[in-house]
């Protein structure tokens, strides 16, 4: 999904329990939010709209 996202030019946020620098080694995921996990519901929403209005 993440590779479709971004060929397309869609922002997105992850919520993903890898460590930042494994994400950092795929082109598609390097520099991307990463929330983490469990993720807070009020974050993830926040992030979403900070990367809906970037």
């Amino acid at each position: 999904m993440a590779i479709q996202l971004k060929a397309i030019g869609v922002p997105f946020v992850l919520a993903s329990a890898a460590d930042q620098a494994v994400l950092a080694q795929n082109a598609v995921l390097a520099g991307v939010r990463n929330l983490g996990k469990p993720t807070d519901m009020r974050q993830l929403a926040a992030a979403v709209a900070d990367t809906a209005r970037a």
